[in-house]
């Protein structure tokens, strides 16, 4: 490992040296790279290393023949590795020599065995046009040209110019027009025998041993090809038949297609199986042929978006399969599948719908279905994400389907399930807003129209509020359960003020005074930070002269209830005018001496208490302002505001 580094900084020294560096200069250091390439394998900061002396010192034909034998791979080889040294055979491209051969053998055999991306390569895909007139390097020029055309490339002036290139041999050019008919045979007007480009490729037996071994290592490290692999592939994977008699059951169905249209038909639609890039499926997107299937669609990001963009036939044709396979593998279990096939089904619609970003009719009938019989854990995550996407038409149709389960389900579920819920209808109403109160072209088919999206949304509003209050009060201590109502309020108004809409959603008296009596700081602060909010909010509508709504009354008492307990310590003084106390009257606490101080809350915050007590002076009064302005902006700011409004009064 000594070895090592000392090797890597010495080629570090030599692309700081401004003389010339010979083989013989580098040949130690490049003796041990060498030799931990063919045991290990070079790791990316090495090969990193080695292209920025290849673009700094590699100026003769030995020392880059050298380098490259260093170059081999632990896994995979940097997209600006590959840069590099396609950039260096770039330069000599007109003084084609046995090291420009060494790095396009280094190239293709890095694209043969995995080991690099075809991106990179693909930047100089002319520059191999050139390299087939050269004798020493036409066949694997043409190699690569081969594996790198796609149907975009072809036309018919590249065919006649190519035809027309004289230095080029004859067998080179018959391999790469026959890879253009392939394509586009309507491009190519010449009878072309079929050819095979296997005889073209012939690496050396040092790069075909030594990228053997990156391959295999990358085989036997399954932590790497799942990283690897799936980042680069994921959206490209499909699932086809298979041969085998015996095989696992999984509901999505296979990518299969029967042909039944003519050749030319067959020539010009293009197999959904064939895309392997996002550049490719942007070429050839109005091509693709649709599976027989159209479930399995679904499977990858390629299938989403042929389905969002589809025509009607396709879309109502997929929308009544997926109804009918779910009915028969989640609902009747007529089909036997395990539960972590069935997740997968519905993980993959709920993707699609988020894709789309609209929900799909007929799953809002299988939701409905399944909500009557559900016991609250199985498909909670799956059905959490589902439920933001149901379409309706009215409230009581949304009423009657799914909330009225959807309650008796609340009321006997744990802490985790009641946020569960209350995050999907959270997700509902924000859905409800942004698409009654904005102009956004549906993808998929066009949902039923709402009788009157006003009124659903503020029923929907208030049985999300009845369902915080009763989780409260069924769990009053739930530090978890005030979170998420504390954080469903502020969504719904963020919402509201980004759609340009009246405040309609105004906190319970439970969210307000649990969080005030738990005596959490953070609560507090949060509660404090809406208060202002609203107050904000329904003081521009009085300026525009738009009728207040009922819940600003409930804002005042809120927030004069908070003034008393957090500052003035005038809670029961004070409790005509807020809205915990009123119609209390003072005896119910006859035994307590001073009630005021009984139900002092400014001990949460430590900071207000001490002020208080030692505040006195005008120095004291500068570092309170600066402390709680720095701690608890949102209180510092409701605390200023309210005393502000009082002197005005």
């Amino acid at each position: 490992m000594g070895d090592l580094n000392e090797a890597a900084v010495s080629l570090r020294q030599f692309c700081r040296q401004t003389e010339r560096v010979t083989v013989k200069m580098a040949s130690s250091s490049l003796a041990i790279l060498q030799s931990e390439a063919k045991v290990n394998g070079l790791t990316e900061e090495l090969l990193n290393l080695c292209s920025s002396f290849i673009a700094a010192k590699c100026h003769s034909s030995s020392l880059m023949q050298t380098i490259l034998k260093c170059m081999i791979p632990k896994y995979t080889v940097p997209d600006d590795v590959v840069r590099c040294v396609l950039k260096w055979v770039h330069r000599n491209v007109r003084n084609v020599n046995l090291a420009v051969l060494c790095a396009l053998q280094w190239v293709a055999g890095l694209i043969e065995f995995g080991l690099a991306d075809e991106k990179p390569v693909n930047e100089y895909y002319y520059m191999f046009h050139l390299l087939m007139e050269w004798p020493r390097t036409e066949n694997i020029a043409c190699w690569l040209v081969v594996r790198l055309t796609k149907p975009d490339d072809i036309d018919r002036n590249m065919v006649l110019k190519f035809t027309s290139n004289v230095k080029a041999k004859k067998s080179v050019r018959d391999i790469v027009l026959w890879c253009y008919k392939t394509y586009k045979p309507e491009c190519v007007p010449e009878a072309i025998a079929a050819r095979s480009i296997k005889s073209t490729l012939k690496l050396s037996a040092y790069f075909k041993y030594y990228f053997g071994m990156s391959h295999q290592r990358i085989a036997n490290n399954e932590s790497f090809k799942v990283t690897h692999d799936r980042q680069n592939q994921l959206d490209f994977i499909w699932k086809v038949p298979e041969r085998k008699k015996r095989r696992i059951e999984n509901p999505i169905p296979e990518v299969e297609y029967i042909n039944f249209g003519s050749k030319l038909y067959q020539e010009k639609k293009v197999s959904i199986l064939q895309i392997n890039s996002w550049k490719m499926f942007a070429t050839l997107a109005l091509q693709i042929d649709i599976p027989c299937n159209a479930v399995s669609l679904v499977q990858n990001p390629i299938g989403h978006h042929v389905l969002a963009c589809g025509d009607e036939n396709l879309q109502t044709r997929f929308s009544y399969t997926l109804l009918n396979l779910l009915q028969n593998v989640v609902i009747d279990r007529l089909v036997k599948v395990s539960m972590e096939n069935q997740e997968h089904l519905l993980e993959k619609v709920c993707e699609f719908q988020e894709y789309s970003q609209q929900g799909i009719p007929f799953m809002s009938k299988f939701v409905a279905t399944y909500l009557v019989f559900w016991d609250g854990l199985t498909f909670l995550s799956q059905l959490m994400r589902l439920l933001p996407w149901i379409t309706f038409s009215s409230f009581g149709e949304l009423k009657s389907l799914f909330l009225v389960h959807l309650y008796y389900v609340y009321i006997s579920s744990n802490t985790m399930v009641k946020c569960s819920i209350l995050r999907a209808l959270l997700q509902l109403a924000e859905n409800l807003i942004l698409k009654s109160y904005s102009v956004v072209e549906s993808l998929f088919r066009h949902p039923p129209l709402l009788d009157n999206a006003e009124d659903i949304l503020n029923e929907l509003i208030k049985y999300i509020q009845s369902l915080c209050v009763l989780g409260l009060n069924f769990e009053p201590g739930s530090a978890v359960l005030i979170h998420e109502v504390l954080r469903l309020y502020e969504i719904l108004l963020d919402v509201e003020e980004r759609a340009g809409l009246n405040v309609r959603s105004v906190l319970p008296p439970a969210a307000v005074y649990f969080s005030l009596f738990s005596r959490n700081y953070g609560n507090i602060e949060r509660v404090c930070g809406l208060l202002l909010k609203y107050d904000a909010s329904i003081g521009i509508q009085r300026s525009l002269q738009i009728q207040v709504p009922g819940g600003a009354k409930l804002v005042k008492k809120y927030s004069c209830d908070y003034i008393n307990f957090l500052w003035r310590m005038q809670a029961m003084s004070e409790s005509k005018k807020g809205f915990i106390f009123k119609g209390v009257e003072p005896d119910a606490f006859a035994p307590v001496e001073n009630v005021d101080k009984a139900f002092n809350v400014m001990e949460c915050i430590p900071l207000i208490s001490v002020y208080r007590k030692h505040g006195d002076t005008e120095e004291g009064l500068k570092n309170f302002i600066r402390e709680l302005r720095t701690l608890a902006p949102n209180i510092f700011n409701f605390i200023k505001h309210n005393l502000h409004n009082t002197v005005q009064s």
